[in-house]
């Protein structure tokens, strides 16, 4: 394959020569690529999925960590049937079910304005003794910070946001975390307060609300979970590797890596270093590096403060898959009667957009159904006289929020 480009010179326009370090070849857009030949396919794939380095990542992940060093023709797609007849993703990994949040996408903001942070645990014991990982991940380049800890008590998580958080990318101006005790601690709201952060809690007792580092947590137990052994105790080991897999993977949100957008730079693996050719622009001066620096991050934080959006969009008007929970699609002229039996509280008063949305979802669907909640809601004439108040029950058992949230099993 290769020679018979080489010789053909050309590759649908993209011209193919041998280098001075004979390697071959092709000039693409993004730069240069080597034409690896088929019998080193194999070694390539298992740099680029099986290492510590990438962690078994997903199709995409993989062909952008090839994409970086090597071409050939129809490359996207023997990607694809590599990783999907990998035995240990299949043992380990189920296609995640997509869904579609009944609350409102969080804005994003400026980067490192908003962090979310939560534990994970009880998990195997390790040799060192720790027993959770306390994991922050930040909303607008999804680049994540972890640390194994023995217990997850106040002092653990008051230490963990400042020496690995705050110290390192600097404070916040607010901070989303679920309703454990050690989220409202003393110590924790002391530290809060010292630096002047809010703390957002999305609802009382409903750790799964915090989506994006949920989401983180079943990622790099996914990547620990095919290198640990038997005994299941040394996963510690491997949590900072699948760090470094999940920010030097390009991220489906914003289609760029996370440490991309947080540092200025793409992390590398070593096979890129081990290249004969230069794996980084040369500057001649600091001063030329920096300004490079700053033009790249800005235009690539705008690009994925536009994907973020876009993804926002399309996450609330995507059509809903009914196969298997089947929902009522409601015509035109009944959504006014929908909404405005959804909207009513059957205790008197009327519920807002979030309890809204979530009674319609649960039977209902119409395109454009979360939009037009928002706007029933907002154009109430009752909510906006107060007249839509729920009244008040007192306290009983079964309206008292737990004061600790249930243990992991």
């Amino acid at each position: 394959m290769v020679q018979s480009l080489l010789r053909k010179g050309a590759y649908r326009g993209q011209r193919v020569y041998r280098a001075e370090d004979g390697l071959v070849r092709v000039e693409l857009e993004g730069g240069d690529r080597t034409i690896l030949p088929v019998i080193y396919w194999a070694l390539a794939f298992k740099e680029a999925h099986d290492s510590i380095w990438a962690g078994h990542l997903r199709g995409p992940p993989t062909s952008e960590r090839l994409q970086r060093m090597y071409w050939w023709p129809r490359m996207r797609e023997a990607v694809q049937s590599w990783v999907a007849a990998c035995q240990d993703c299949g043992s380990r990994k189920a296609k995640p079910k997509a869904v579609v949040p009944p609350l409102r996408s969080v804005r994003t903001g400026d980067v490192c304005d908003r962090w979310a942070i939560d534990v994970a645990g009880p998990l195997p014991v390790t040799a060192g003794g720790n027993r959770y990982v306390i994991a922050a991940v930040e909303y607008t380049t999804r680049y994540a910070v972890a640390t194994a800890v023995s217990e997850h008590t106040a002092k653990a998580i008051a230490r963990f946001l400042m020496d690995k958080v705050v110290s390192v990318y600097g404070p916040m101006r607010e901070i989303m975390m679920d309703g454990a005790m050690e989220f409202g601690s003393k110590a924790t709201a002391e530290l809060l307060e010292l630096m002047q952060v809010k703390q957002s809690t999305p609802v009382s007792y409903r750790p799964k609300l915090l989506g994006l580092v949920e989401r983180f947590h079943r990622t790099w137990k996914d990547i620990v979970s095919l290198y640990v052994d038997e005994g299941q105790d040394d996963w510690d080991d491997f949590l900072p590797s699948a760090l470094y897999a999940y920010n030097s993977s390009r991220h489906s949100t914003h289609g760029f890596q996370p440490n991309e957008l947080m540092m200025g730079r793409k992390l590398r693996t070593p096979a890129e270093l081990l290249r004969r050719s230069r794996v980084t622009h040369p500057h001649s001066t600091l001063q030329e590096y920096h300004e490079v620096l700053l033009q790249d991050l800005s235009k690539a934080r705008e690009l994925a403060a536009v994907a973020l959006q876009k993804e926002q969009r399309s996450t609330r008007d995507r059509p809903r898959d009914f196969a298997d929970e089947p929902r009522l699609v409601v015509p035109k002229a009944l959504q006014a009667d929908i909404l405005h039996f959804a909207h009513e509280d059957y205790q008197g008063g009327h519920q807002g957009k979030t309890r809204t949305h979530e009674r319609l979802r649960s039977e209902f669907y119409w395109p454009g159904m979360y939009a037009d909640v928002d706007r029933f809601v907002e154009e109430c004439v009752d909510c906006a006289s107060g007249k839509g108040r729920p009244p008040n029950p007192g306290p009983s058992p079964g309206n008292i929020t737990p004061r600790r949230p249930f243990e992991a099993v």
